[in-house]
C-alpha cells in the first residue's frame, strides 16, 4: 500500500514540477520541486526509490514532448529539447540524499565483538 501511495505522490509531484516548469522560463523552481519531492519520497519509502527518481526526472522532458506534439505553446522556447534532460540531475540527487537519510535513520543492530579463529 505504501508503494502505491508513493507512486501516486510521485505522479502528483511530477505534475507539479511540470506546471512549475511551464509557468516560467526559469527552471530553478522546477528543479527545486523535483529535488524536494525525490528527497522526501526516498526518505519516506526507500524501496525502489531510484525508479521514482527516474520517473520524476523524466516528467519535465515528457511534458515538453507532449506540449510539442499537441501544439500547446509554452511561455518560452528552447533551442534544444535535450536541455530538458537536465531535470534528471536534481531528481536523482534528491533520491540519493533521501536514501542516505533513510539509511541513517534506521537503527543498526549491535555488532558482535570480533574474536579471531582458534
Amino acid at each position: 500500500m505504501t508503494g502505491a501511495l508513493a507512486m501516486l505522490l510521485m505522479v502528483a509531484t511530477g505534475m507539479l514540477a511540470r506546471v512549475t516548469d511551464s509557468c516560467s522560463p526559469d527552471s530553478r523552481a522546477a528543479f527545486g520541486v523535483l529535488f524536494a519531492a525525490a528527497f522526501f519520497l526516498a526518505a519516506w519509502h526507500p524501496g525502489g526509490a531510484w525508479r521514482r527518481g527516474l520517473m520524476l526526472g523524466f516528467s519535465v522532458p515528457l511534458a515538453h514532448m507532449i506540449a510539442q506534439l499537441t501544439g500547446r505553446p509554452l511561455p518560452y522556447c528552447l533551442d534544444n529539447q535535450a536541455f530538458t534532460l537536465l531535470a534528471m540531475i536534481p531528481a536523482m540527487l534528491g533520491t540519493m540524499v533521501g536514501m542516505a537519510v533513510s539509511r541513517l535513520r534506521e537503527p543498526h543492530p549491535p555488532r558482535k565483538k570480533f574474536e579471531p579463529p582458534r
